[in-house]
């Protein structure tokens, strides 16, 4: 930098000074001195490709996509076969999302010179924002291929697999990522969510760890690490990670979405009941989140409110959504929380019944009574055995004699049975291999 200072000091109109000027601050990351030098470079020479071009990589970094898309138009009119600003040119289109653009602008680019592994990654970038990820793999491919290095690649390669649900591969293409040195909160985050998706929840919490250490103010970060604790079943440690995600940004439907879940779990249903509606206020729409407001309203036995609720979030389901036993599962568990009484028992479970048949989902609930929360409820010391038995009297009477509640009012049997037994396992052998099975993991035996 010192040179150059010099040499444009004993001559002010040296215009490849002051171009090679500007390349230095923008790599120096002072992206305006940068660009008011590639200015005087150009002011002396208008006719610099190679100026015109680098000026533009200046307002990318500045996120000023339209002028320096314009600048990298005029450095490829001065030069219609420069290869690098017809590739730059590409990546500066992605980021104005301008997909279809950007793909013939790196195409040409690749076919001056069909051995540039940057555009090749590039390339598949673009294919993959436009959801062609069989074509972006193969790009991505071919850029590996030339250069085995190339971080940006890797890590393309690793979303692109992400999206195809092939997560074993992608996991390795992070790594690779890692193991070319990108030490970055950002790669950490993306092979926690890959580890989620595989189902090794303690390794992607660990992960994501990672990432908040090395950015605390990670809101994403925050909010999946509390996702993960969750499905550990670490609700007071999910909770201080959703609040976590939640401070750092307020405007966070996703995380007061899952915060209101968890409150739901925690049986918190006044602060669940807010967490719900100011992730509604916020644009979250999704039936899961009516359904989260539903359980919390008739958690907080504001039955006739509740059932209302819990009818309008079915009424939003998708056609290619499903009723969540989850759902159910906390609605069953609050219900038998809530009363010991055997009438009230029967006309809220034929109300559930009688709205779970009107929106063709009664499986839900049939598949609710029998989950660990439900089950765990009614294996509490704090519960008597009649009361266990009132409740399954109560489910036999309202619908013994449907199909889809015949497995379920099975275990529920067996369970109320191993309750009265004290943990007789004999009980559990008269069940069908699979029933028992469902019912040993529901009550966490082996």
């Amino acid at each position: 930098m010192a040179s150059l200072d010099k040499a444009i000091s004993l001559d002010p109109n040296f215009a490849w000074a002051w171009s090679e000027r500007g390349d230095v601050l923008d790599k120096l990351q002072r992206y305006e001195e940068a660009l008011a030098s590639f200015d005087k470079a150009i002011s002396l020479d208008p006719n610099d490709a190679w100026a015109w071009s680098y000026r533009g990589r200046v307002l990318k970094n500045l996120q000023r996509y339209e002028e320096a898309l314009a600048s990298l138009n005029k450095a490829i009119s001065l030069d219609p076969n420069y290869k690098w600003a017809w590739a730059y040119r590409g990546y500066v289109l992605n980021n104005l999302k301008r997909y279809e653009e950007a793909l013939v602008s790196l195409d040409k680019a690749i076919s001056l010179d069909p051995n540039y592994a940057w555009a090749w990654a590039h390339r598949g970038n673009v294919l993959g924002n436009l959801k062609r990820n069989e074509e972006a793999l193969a790009s991505l491919d071919k850029a590996i291929s030339l250069d085995p290095n190339s971080m940006n690649a890797w890590l393309a390669r690793g979303r692109t697999l992400s999206f195809l649900k092939r997560y074993e591969e992608a996991l390795v293409s992070y790594n690779k990522v890692i193991s070319l040195g990108f030490d970055h909160a950002s790669i950490w985050f993306l092979q926690g969510l890959v580890l989620d998706n595989l189902q090794h929840y303690e390794e992607a919490l660990v992960s994501l760890d990672k990432a908040i250490v090395l950015d605390s103010n990670y809101a994403s970060a925050w909010a999946r690490r509390g996702w993960l604790l969750n499905k550990l079943q670490r609700y007071e440690d999910a909770l201080a990670s959703y609040e976590k995600a939640i401070s750092l940004d307020q405007d966070y439907q996703w995380a007061w979405f899952q915060r209101g879940w968890v409150l739901d779990i925690l049986r918190r249903h006044e602060e669940a009941l807010e967490s719900c509606d100011r992730a509604i206020a916020l644009g979250k729409q999704s039936s899961s989140v009516f359904f989260n407001r539903a359980i919390a309203i008739l958690g907080l036995n504001r039955w006739e409110e509740g059932i209302a609720a819990l009818d309008n979030a079915l009424e939003r389901m998708e056609s290619t959504e499903k009723a969540s036993a989850d759902d159910t599962e906390l609605i069953l568990r609050n219900l038998f929380n809530t009363t010991n009484d055997a009438t009230l028992w029967k006309t809220r479970i034929t109300t559930l019944i009688e709205l779970y048949d009107k929106h063709q989902v009664a499986p839900a609930l049939a598949q609710g009574l029998v989950r660990e929360k439900t089950i765990n409820a009614l294996m509490s010391e704090m519960v008597s055995d009649k009361a266990a038995q009132t409740w399954l009297a109560v489910w036999q009477k309202v619908v013994g004699n449907r199909p889809e509640f015949q497995i379920p009012l099975r275990l529920l049997n067996a369970a109320v049975r191993y309750r009265e037994t004290k943990g007789d396992r004999r009980v559990l052998l008269e069940l069908p291999i699979e029933e028992r099975k469902l019912l040993q993991e529901v009550l966490g035996h082996s």
